[in-house]
C-alpha cells in the first residue's frame, strides 16, 4: 500500500508542477457556476469533505439535516461540477462530483467546471499536490477566518499538457487510487479475520484450562475452577477428559496439585 503511494504523490508532483514553457491560469480552463434550485426541485443537499469528497450533508452531521427548509437559494451541481468551501479549502475541503448525478449545496460554497478542452480529472488531481497547497496560501484572505475567493483560485499558474495527456495521466492516478483503495480493504479485511481468529483461540484456552462457575456447598457459594488434567484412553481407544474441580481458594494456595489438598 505505501509504495503505491508513493507512486501517485511522485506522479501527481511531476506532473504539476509548473512547466515555464507551457504554464497559464486555472481561470483561464475553468468557468464559475451559480444556478439555484428555484422551486425546490432538488431535494439531495450535499456537503464537502476533505476526505470524502462529496457527500450527503446528513451523513456529514450524523443524520442531523441541517439544511434550510427552503433550498431555492442552494446551488445546484452535476456530475463532474467542483465546489470548494472558501473558508476551509486550505484543509483540503474541494471536490469534484463523481458520485451523484446532481445535487445542491450551501450557497457559501464556490461551485465551477472545467472548459470543454481540460479533461475534469485532471483539475481533480491538480487539487492534491503540494504546488496547489503553496499556492492557495498566498491568495488567502480575512483576518479572522482566512478565505479563497474564486478570483484567488484563478489566479493560481497552471501547466496544461494536451487533451490526449491529461486524459492519460488521470487515468493512471485514478488507477493507482483504485488499487490503494482495494488493498486498504483487503488489509482491513484481513485484521478484522486476525481478531476474530485470536479471540477464538483465547476463548478456547480458557476453557481448556480454567471453566469458572458458581457451586454450592454446605448451604454457601463457593467458586469452583474446573480444568482439563489429562485424558484418559480406554481399551477401544476413545478418549475422554480427566475433568478436576478444585475449589477457588485451595486454588489459589495449591495450584493445580490435587496431592495437597
Amino acid at each position: 500500500i505505501r509504495d503505491f503511494e508513493v507512486r501517485r504523490s511522485a506522479i501527481i508532483e511531476i506532473e504539476y508542477t509548473p512547466n515555464n514553457k507551457n504554464t497559464s491560469h486555472i481561470g483561464d480552463v475553468i468557468e464559475q457556476i451559480s444556478k439555484r434550485n428555484k422551486n425546490n426541485t432538488i431535494q439531495n443537499v450535499l456537503s464537502v469533505s476533505n476526505r470524502q469528497g462529496f457527500i450527503k450533508q446528513s451523513e456529514q452531521f450524523e443524520n442531523r439535516y441541517v439544511a434550510s427548509e427552503d433550498t431555492s437559494n442552494y446551488k445546484i451541481v452535476e456530475r463532474n461540477d467542483f465546489a470548494f468551501n472558501p473558508a476551509r479549502i486550505n484543509v483540503g475541503s474541494i471536490a469534484r462530483l463523481t458520485t451523484f448525478e446532481n445535487g445542491i449545496v450551501s450557497p457559501m460554497y464556490i461551485c465551477f467546471r472545467t472548459q470543454e478542452n481540460v479533461a475534469p480529472e485532471y483539475i481533480d488531481f491538480f487539487f492534491e499536490s503540494k504546488h496547489f497547497y503553496c499556492e492557495i496560501q498566498k491568495r488567502l484572505e480575512g483576518s479572522v477566518r482566512q478565505c479563497l475567493s474564486f478570483e484567488g483560485l484563478c489566479n493560481i499558474p497552471f501547466s496544461l499538457p494536451s487533451l490526449e495527456m491529461q486524459q492519460r495521466i488521470g487515468k493512471r492516478l485514478f488507477t493507482l487510487g483504485q488499487k490503494i483503495k482495494t488493498e486498504t480493504d483487503l488489509l482491513e479485511l484481513l485484521n478484522k479475520q486476525k481478531q476474530y481468529l485470536l479471540r477464538g483461540c483465547v476463548i478456547s484456552l480458557w476453557r481448556t484450562l480454567f471453566v469458572f462457575s458458581p457451586f454450592s456447598r454446605y448451604g454457601t457459594e463457593k467458586n469452583v475452577f474446573i480444568y482439563n488434567k489429562a485424558q484418559t484412553f480406554t481399551s477401544s481407544g476413545f478418549a475422554f477428559p480427566q475433568k478436576i474441580c478444585i475449589f477457588a481458594e485451595n486454588f489459589f494456595k495449591y495450584g493445580k496439585d490435587t496431592n495437597k489438598i
